[in-house]
């Protein structure tokens, strides 16, 4: 998944549990991997319209992503692969691709189209799949399903930035999970608590390439086939599980302020903390508490939204 994975566990059969684990991760990888010619998604991707057979995990994943691409109004979309493709962002030469390229790439979606019957996916011809939106925290929740199988209740896995915690600490006490500041992402601006939680932060201030004066970020906005434009700098989603904190910290930073804000309150399960492009902070109301500015930041504003009343 072009990452790298910590897992730590405190309690359990913990050297059984870890080797599980990364036998896991691995095995997920090769599932889901664009770039493995012999995994699932790269044989639905050049399957043309042919059916193909597929692992339950695979099954439930694109299961997932269906239900996310309704869900999110399209926004959350894992068929951008021929998109990302052209801008470059599966390879290490990035560029702006022109408008007919874009539209021709934007008429290749298909996780709607796509038709799953008993084990069998078949993908509309031209459309191609990328789990980056959701592989990460679907695997999370997937390994910490197996360490649990170990007597594991306590461990915080982090795979490239998405952290899922099991339970609490050794000492009883929340983990404290650091944000970065999206504005200087080499220092941590806040911690906030979580218990039996996942989070995952989305922003374009990692990967991103500039031309001609102009920056150029890898998350891409379905609805114009461009990087996304929006106030936000970074969107946190902690939610339940690590699937749900993963798509929706994507799909929070697409739809910016106002967007994310009318989508929290459409929806639960969903705790969040955007930054704006001004510096602002606002966290939702289940987070009030829980959340806290470091020192360098403690003169800062913290807005909260709040769902009811």
């Amino acid at each position: 998944m072009d990452t790298i994975f910590h897992f730590t566990v405190y309690d359990g059969d913990k050297a059984h549990a870890l080797k599980a684990a990364r036998e896991e991760a691995e095995r997920l990888e090769a599932l889901w991997s664009v770039t493995r010619a012999e995994s699932e998604i790269s044989r639905l991707n050049h399957s043309e319209g042919t059916p193909e057979k597929v692992s339950q995990e695979t099954l439930s994943a694109l299961r997932y992503a269906q239900e996310l691409y309704r869900v999110t109004d399209g926004v959350l979309d894992v068929s951008l692969f021929p998109l990302l493709s052209a801008w470059g962002f599966t390879r290490d030469t990035q560029h702006v691709p022109n408008d007919e390229v874009i539209a021709r790439m934007l008429a290749r979606r298909g996780i709607d189209a796509l038709r799953i019957e008993g084990d069998t996916v078949t993908m509309p011809a031209g459309a191609e799949l990328d789990f980056g939106a959701i592989g990460k925290g679907y695997a999370a929740d997937i390994v910490a399903a197996r360490l649990r199988e170990y007597g594991v209740t306590s461990a915080i896995l982090s795979l490239g930035g998405n952290i899922t915690v099991m339970g609490k600490k050794p000492d009883n006490t929340p983990w404290r999970v650091a944000i970065k500041d999206p504005s200087a992402p080499e220092r941590m601006m806040g911690v906030v608590d979580l218990s039996e939680e996942s989070l995952a932060t989305s922003g374009g201030y990692e990967r991103f390439f500039i031309e001609n004066g102009i920056r150029y970020g890898h998350i891409l906005d379905p609805r114009t086939g461009w990087p996304a434009e929006t106030n936000l700098l970074s969107a946190t989603a902690i939610a339940k599980d690590g699937r749900g904190a993963d798509a929706f910290s994507t799909t929070l930073y697409i739809l910016g302020l106002d967007g994310a804000i009318d989508f929290y309150l459409a929806h639960e399960g969903l705790d969040f903390i955007l930054v704006t492009s001004a510096g602002e902070v606002y966290i939702s109301e289940g987070l009030d508490g829980r959340f806290s500015l470091l020192d360098d930041y403690a003169g800062k504003t913290v807005n909260i939204v709040i769902k009811s009343g």
